[in-house]
């Protein structure tokens, strides 16, 4: 009787010793979206395009989206990325990849609609580090910025698009941000 009562105490504590280094390294994405969040969108300047299509404007909210090129899941998000570019323009959208420049180019011929979307190396490596010190572990794995660069979004991009629709009602009659005015 006291072996299965000491088994019980064993299986009790393993399973909490499990669940805490579970969620240490993969926090809730509920806690990332928390109001408080510190976490911003690396400057342009980091990334090495391969495919551009849209610039950046100042204060335009921004889409990061990770992937690889060799990775089946990133390949059906491609229609998915290039239809937010067209239907959310006042976000910045770009998927960005640490493979090598000749894969990104023939993953963007094997894939047309890639051709629609910012699509960039991760030359400074700001995204890959973000990726690992906020816990995300796979790929397509997307942050979301509102105007200010504060991250909204943490996640699947197929889980993006509610957020893009608030940001984007945010941004109506702000199509003329980053031009300057005249005084």
């Amino acid at each position: 009787m006291e072996q299965y009562i000491r088994l019980g105490i064993f299986c009790v504590i393993a399973l909490v010793v499990i669940k805490f280094v579970r969620g240490a390294r993969n926090p809730a994405p509920a806690e990332i979206k928390q109001e408080g969040n510190k976490e911003y969108a690396p400057p342009e300047s980091n990334y090495s395009y391969i495919n551009k299509v849209k610039f950046y404007r100042a204060g335009q909210p921004q889409l990061i989206e990770m992937f690889g090129t060799h990775c089946p899941p990133c390949k059906q998000m491609v229609p998915h990325m290039a239809r937010m570019q067209q239907e959310y323009k006042q976000c910045w959208i770009m998927s960005v990849t640490s493979d090598q420049e000749a894969d990104v180019q023939k993953f963007i011929e094997e894939n047309p609609a890639a051709k629609q979307y910012n699509i960039s190396r991760d030359a400074g490596g700001r995204v890959g580090a973000m990726m690992q010190r906020l816990g995300a572990k796979g790929i397509p794995h997307c942050f979301l910025f509102d105007e200010q660069g504060k991250m909204v979004y943490n996640g699947h991009p197929n889980k993006v698009e509610p957020y893009l629709k608030a940001l984007d009602k945010r941004q109506d009659g702000w199509k003329d941000a980053g031009k300057g005015r005249k005084l």
